[in-house]
């Protein structure tokens, strides 16, 4: 027998679309079965890093050429969908294949969005961003030991390419707290992070800039969405009362439309232990450039990084 299905090349498609197809696929399978995949460097990458073994399991096919299959029969596959359990067996996989590296130094990640494949804009200001990282270094140095802890900027480069899939994938499984604009950095790499936490204060940290009312050009797409969602701590900075209700209420009813029609990608990467916190652009932030409150980051990071309790509260307001 064999499987086969359509990878796109894109690593965040990748992720969301077709890895938990392929993980389920490799759960069903016998140690006789083989996999048909189209060859894609980026699939091959992907798969390589994290298992391996099962690399060599796989078939790479060229598209427009024509395989005959002799002595068996052929499954052909479709995509899994759905909130949340189309993630399972990816999780299960990743959690038995990415190990961790415990003579690492755990890292904060922050991800750049200034890089020559960025496409969609979404920069942040580039002094701005260097004053982001001096007031992320300073949070370090108040609240996390420099003999266990590194920051890491990333943008998915190294030396003027893409950073090889196995050195991200190492880099996210680290990862103590991911701080950055929404984008593919983020969601094309979230599933290298820990898939089942031991604890809440044992989870992943992520703190993501995303567009809110004042800032709409910022994403085409509808205010305050993200791609972490309902299982995740809500922490909103920088908000009155009345617009931190209007958020709370956007966000359950999104979760509810998106479970319901399961026809978005956002739900399902619920079933990954984040603790979700994020800050909104600024006014003065547009399609190209983007802005945030810096007291609003300090806010932030205090309460992650200073012992604040996400079951305590869900809402967090700036200071005035």
């Amino acid at each position: 027998d064999a499987y086969f299905s359509i990878i796109q090349y894109l690593i965040m498609e990748l992720v969301y679309d077709h890895l938990p197809t392929i993980a389920f696929l490799k759960e069903s399978m016998s140690s006789d079965q083989k996999l048909l995949l189209v060859d894609s460097p980026l699939t091959k990458a992907v798969v390589k890093a994290i298992d391996n073994a099962f690399y060599y399991r796989i078939k790479w096919i060229q598209p427009g050429e024509v395989y005959l299959i002799r002595g068996g029969s052929l499954t052909v596959a479709v995509r899994t969908f759905g909130c949340c359990d189309g993630f399972d067996a990816l999780r299960r996989w990743t959690a038995a294949s990415i190990k961790n590296h415990p003579k690492l130094k755990r890292t904060i990640v922050y991800y750049r969005r200034k890089s020559k494949d960025n496409i969609h804009g979404r920069v942040m200001e580039e002094q701005h961003e260097q004053d982001v990282l001096r007031h992320i270094r300073a949070k370090m140095k108040q609240y996390l030991p420099n003999n266990i802890y590194q920051l890491v900027i990333f943008n998915g480069m190294e030396k003027g390419h893409m950073m090889p899939v196995e050195k991200q994938v190492r880099l996210f499984r680290s990862a103590k707290t991911i701080i950055g604009p929404h984008g593919t950095g983020i969601a094309g790499n979230f599933a290298w992070t820990n898939p089942f936490a031991s604890s809440c204060g044992d989870r992943v940290q992520l703190l993501e800039f995303i567009a809110g009312r004042d800032a709409p050009e910022v994403l085409h797409t509808e205010p305050y969405t993200s791609h972490v969602r309902a299982c995740a701590c809500v922490v909103v900075v920088g908000m009155s009362w009345y617009d931190s209700l209007l958020h709370s209420i956007n966000f359950l009813l999104y979760n509810l439309s998106s479970f319901l029609i399961s026809k978005t990608k956002f739900p399902t990467i619920c079933k990954w232990p984040m603790d979700y916190h994020n800050i909104l652009y600024t006014p003065a932030s547009n399609a190209s450039t983007t802005y945030i409150n810096l007291r609003n980051l300090d806010d932030a990071l205090d309460y992650m990084w200073g012992g604040g309790d996400p079951a305590a509260r869900s809402i967090l307001t700036a200071k005035e």
